[in-house]
């Protein structure tokens, strides 16, 4: 039995694409179990991918010529782009504590590339309203970038503007999230 994503871990996709897994999560509406992760070179947005899209495996008829077995495969070592050999992971207290694992060829100075904690927290919240409490706690560490991510792991979609505007949409769609499922379970 294959085993599923990680935070920290990274896959690559049959094109040859790698990316760092951020979380596991739910759909707030379906339940239904999603793989968070970014391009481990820290490019691009966040996505979200159903778990069982993840886990698949790669559609001969679709992808004739592909050595993959599967749509996503665990990358056991981290090459270095510049000479391909591989680095061991290191592992620090930090990492430890928080959960994130540094990639190989980074320094452990602060870094665009380095996943919020506050994101992190957001994602591993289990139900709307845990996911309200640390949305609020929160508020004045959120960033653009945290906020687009939250969103994707929602669902949905939160208008640019003032990174408080941003947060107080979030925070309402949450609200509302917990009103309705809170009278969806009483029906």
């Amino acid at each position: 039995m294959r085993e599923t994503p990680k935070r920290g871990e990274f896959y690559r996709d049959i094109e040859g694409n790698e990316y760092e897994i951020l979380a596991r999560a739910r759909h707030t509406e379906t339940y239904e179990e999603l793989v968070v992760y970014i391009a481990s070179d820290g490019a691009g947005k966040a996505l979200a991918c159903p778990l069982t899209d993840f886990m698949k495996r790669v559609d001969r008829s679709k992808h004739p010529n592909t050595k993959a077995e599967y749509c996503f495969e665990k990358v056991e070592d981290i090459k270095d782009a510049d000479n391909g050999i591989s680095e061991p992971v290191v592992l620090d207290k930090e990492s430890l504590d928080t959960g994130y694992a540094p990639k190989a060829h980074e320094d452990n100075s602060e870094s665009d590339d380095e996943i919020s904690p506050e994101l992190l927290r957001f994602l591993e919240a289990d139900g709307p309203e845990a996911k309200l409490d640390v949305l609020e706690k929160i508020r004045t560490k959120l960033t653009d970038e945290t906020i687009d991510a939250i969103a994707v792991s929602l669902d949905t979609e939160i208008r640019q503007g003032d990174v408080m505007d941003r947060y107080s949409e979030l925070r309402e769609y949450l609200l509302m999230t917990v009103r309705f499922e809170g009278s969806r379970l009483r029906s």
